[in-house]
């Protein structure tokens, strides 16, 4: 492969794996929704501004209805996708709501059902073996159990807005589509984060670890989703989904390395099964490469 395919799958493979891993460090001093909603219009106005050096302020020029779809399809992603996730992490391990989270693309098959679409055997031997894993990781097993329920329901609201993006009217250019998501849909799920009743002082009085942790998240977003999206471009979609079952291991080995978050062998089992069902269900779909 070309060296530059090589790079931006490792980008996005270490940066996307790091997330979870940041996030949890984050939102143990900073509420939970404001910060996420803060560090992705963060993330957005970073790229929009890569976006007008190189082609000035028209190049991010879109209609009102393509601001608006950007801001739905934002708010779902953003508001209903990662801070949920964010909320989970204040009580459950970052490796685990990893694991969870890795089935949106099981759920993306399902919507394709509703559609009309049939996947293949191999799909459904995928989702059927994802979800069983699924399943017995958020099985009882004491006080956090409710809370890993937050992660199935964002990875939920992540792949409905997903799925419904391309069906949306968003701008043509994925970077400038990314822009105005991540500013509307950041905007609007701080404002969430106002009314649910948190507080921009709180946010504000995070402790240095949390604003390392939120600096990194800002950053880290913009240079991993401009890595993605180039990989959308330049390599085969079978090789650029890999990163929904590399992602998962990173942030487990992350967490228990920094976190000493618990590896035991029902853990390895049941991820086991959730990654090779995503695995079964990417790799499964490589026929829309042709």
């Amino acid at each position: 492969m070309p060296v530059a395919v090589i790079g931006s799958l490792l980008t996005v493979y270490i940066a996307w794996g790091s997330t979870y891993l940041a996030m949890a460090f984050a939102v143990e001093t900073m509420p939970p929704v404001i910060q996420t909603g803060v560090r992705f219009m963060l993330s957005g106005l970073l790229i929009g501004a890569v976006l007008m050096l190189r082609g000035g302020v028209k190049a991010l020029k879109v209609t009102w209805r393509q601001l608006l779809a950007a801001g739905l399809i934002g708010t779902g992603l953003i508001g209903g996708g990662t801070a949920l996730l964010a909320v989970s992490l204040q009580y459950i391990p970052s490796g685990v709501g990893a694991l969870i989270v890795a089935v949106t693309p099981l759920w993306l098959v399902l919507f394709r059902l509703v559609v009309g679409e049939r996947p293949k055997w191999q799909t459904w031997a995928g989702v059927s073996l994802g979800f069983i894993g699924v399943a017995l990781l958020v099985r009882p097993q004491g006080g956090g159990s409710l809370f890993l329920l937050l992660p199935i329901l964002g990875a939920f609201t992540w792949a409905l807005a997903s799925f419904i993006a391309p069906r949306a009217g968003l701008p043509l250019n994925l970077f400038v589509a990314a822009v105005w998501e991540m500013i509307i849909g950041g905007a609007v799920t701080a404002s969430i984060g106002l009314f649910a009743g948190e507080s921009w002082s709180e946010f504000l009085a995070g402790s240095a670890a949390s604003w390392a942790a939120f600096s990194y998240l800002a950053i880290i977003g913009a240079i991993a989703f401009t890595a993605y999206t180039w990989l959308l471009g330049n390599a085969p979609i079978s090789l650029v989904g890999t990163y929904a079952f590399v992602n998962p291991v990173v942030a487990v080995f992350l967490g228990a390395l920094f976190l000493s978050e618990p590896i035991t062998g029902a853990l390895i089992f049941e991820g086991s099964l959730v990654i090779a069902g995503v695995a079964l269900v990417v790799l499964g779909e490589r026929n829309t490469d042709n």
